[in-house]
């Protein structure tokens, strides 16, 4: 009988972490969202490693364990010596799944902590970091709709994630704000109707991105001083929130021209460069003209 139990424990526990390698091993452990991998996808290599001991390891285990403690206690047959064995592996089962939940909950809201400098509880996303996109046409998730290249999450059939929806003022304001680490990006007047204004309103998420990841990528503060506003000689890809205005500084300036790929020059002579996401950056007089 022992040697059953044996032989059940070893088939249900291989056929769980095969089955778990297979599934992590086709989403990619670690999922770089640009190239090459930053510090982001350092991030979620470390949630991918946690997410795969504790979901795809710990719980088979789990449920490994809660089985053969029943089976165990349904054929004891009288045997108090085996019935008090299958309650033990139950409840070690269960006691050790909640020791790693409680663990996990400890430790992320630490590294969490660590990473936002301030206290985070849970396992979050790094603020600056883009998500991990996956393929998709249709309405996704943070992306809104429609068909293109971008960031973000998808669904449906096709190729690609839309340029997302638009955002409020505030909405966007808020996450550029929240993008301090410990480089800021600011925006260099309010939306106040009357010009001269800067404005963000109906700016599209992907648009929001691409500011977060020059941010990111560069180290430096940023300023933003053009938007959506009308006027300023700002085009329709301006109003529809796909362009925005980088004003200039030598930091911001030298990781441009030294890092993003040239991109030829525009009918006026200005020399363009291509982001890893597909902007194109073009320097004009004051500040950075950017969009795809």
């Amino acid at each position: 009988m022992k040697n059953l139990y044996l032989k059940i424990t070893f088939f249900l526990f291989s056929a769980g972490v095969l089955f778990s390698a297979v599934r992590t091993g086709a989403a990619g452990l670690v999922p770089c969202v640009t190239e090459p991998c930053t510090p982001c996808d350092i991030w979620e290599l470390a949630k991918n490693i946690v997410w795969f001991l504790l979901f795809d390891l710990a719980i088979p285990i789990l449920t490994v364990a809660l089985l053969v403690g029943g089976v165990m206690i349904l054929v004891s047959a009288g045997n108090q010596s085996t019935r008090e064995k299958g309650k033990a592996v139950i409840w070690n089962g269960v006691i050790g799944i909640l020791i790693a939940f409680t663990a996990y909950l400890v430790i992320s809201t630490i590294i969490a902590t660590l990473a936002e400098g301030r206290f985070t509880a849970g396992w979050k996303s790094i603020s600056g970091c883009p998500a991990v996109g996956t393929s998709g046409t249709g309405t996704g998730t943070g992306t809104g709709t429609g068909t293109g290249t971008g960031t973000g999450t998808g669904t449906g059939t096709g190729t690609g994630t839309g340029t997302g929806a638009n955002l409020t003022e505030q909405q966007a304001r808020d996450q550029l704000t929240a993008a301090c680490t410990p480089t800021c990006i600011t925006v260099n007047r309010e939306c106040t109707g009357t010009t001269p204004q800067t404005c963000l309103n109906g700016m599209k998420q992907s648009t929001i991105d691409e500011i977060k990841s020059i941010q990111q990528q560069c180290g430096c503060n940023i300023i933003i001083s053009g938007g959506t506003e009308t006027g300023a000689g700002h085009s329709q890809a301006h109003l529809d929130g796909l362009k925005f205005d980088m004003a200039l500084n030598t930091t911001v300036n030298n990781y441009i021209t030294s890092n993003y790929a040239p991109a030829g020059t525009r009918s006026d002579g200005t020399a363009l460069y291509k982001s890893p996401s597909g902007y194109i950056y073009a320097r004009e007089g004051n500040h950075w003209d950017v969009g795809r």
